[in-house]
Parts: structure tokens; sequence; C-alpha cells
């Protein structure tokens, strides 16, 4: 019986740690990838939302980003997320900004980027991870939901 009980107490130390409805990292300014002349005086003039779910244990994740508005351009201003629901993971970041582009035309540009929605979890000695990849623009638009593990 002592050993029974040793072996689930161990069980319970190995298992993943589980993560609480909340910010996941802190949020990121997109401005900072902006020419300087453009960075001054921009102030979010919208936001837009977007949930998906992340990883093998599906953690229902919000994406929020803003808009800045420069005349005709829609720019991104900044990107941040929040965990919806409790999920099993020891640890979910956000990061890995890339592929910065007009998706909009010349006249009226639309700033566009990715970004890694990152997850990390073990059950007793095997540890997973992955990454989902989330594409988003200055319109509001989700671009693509493809995700890797």
């Amino acid at each position: 019986m002592r050993s029974l009980t040793l072996l689930l107490a161990l069980a319970a130390i190995a298992c993943s740690g589980k993560k609480s409805p909340g910010p996941i990292s802190k949020p990121i300014d997109l401005r900072q990838y902006l020419p300087d002349s453009l960075k001054a005086g921009l102030v979010p003039d919208s936001a837009f939302r977007h949930q998906l779910r992340v990883g093998p244990d599906s953690a229902l994740v919000e994406v929020t980003w803003t808009l800045l508005r420069n005349g005709p351009s829609r720019l991104l201003g900044e990107v941040s997320a929040r965990l919806v629901e409790p999920v099993k993971y020891d640890s979910i970041t956000i990061g890995d900004i890339g592929n910065l582009k007009n998706v909009g035309t010349k006249t009226e540009p639309v700033e566009s980027a990715d970004m890694k929605i990152r997850w990390f979890k073990t059950w007793f000695t095997r540890r997973r991870t992955g990454a989902a990849d989330f594409e988003f623009d200055a319109k509001g638009r989700r671009m693509t939901t493809a995700e890797r593990r």
C-alpha cells in the first residue's frame, strides 16, 4: 500500500504543470519595426481579436492586436495573447515576430506579420514541445492556421 501511494505521488509530481487563464508573456510592440519617421504620433485606432486552439491539449488562446493609422496606411501596433481556459502545459509563450510585409496596395498599404505561439509540457520523463503559426494583418484578418509539432 505504501509503495502504491509513493508511486501515485511521484506520478503527480512528474505530470505536466497547469497554466491558469490569463496573459501569455508580455505584449509585443510592433512599432519597433517601423521606420523612425513613422513611429512618432501614431495612436491605436482599433483592436482585433481571434481565438485559436494550440497544441495537443487544445489550449484556447485569444490573440489581440491593434491597428495604427497613418493617412491611408494601416499599420500593426501591438500584439498580445491570453489563455482563455486552464490547460496542462508547463509553459506557453508568444514571440518570434516575422515576415512583416504589405498585403495591401502601394496607395493603401496594409501591414501583416506572423508570430509563433509556443507550448511545452512534460509527462513523466517525456517532453513535448510545439509551435502554432499565427499570421494576421492590420485589417483584422487572420491569414492561416498552420500548426507544427
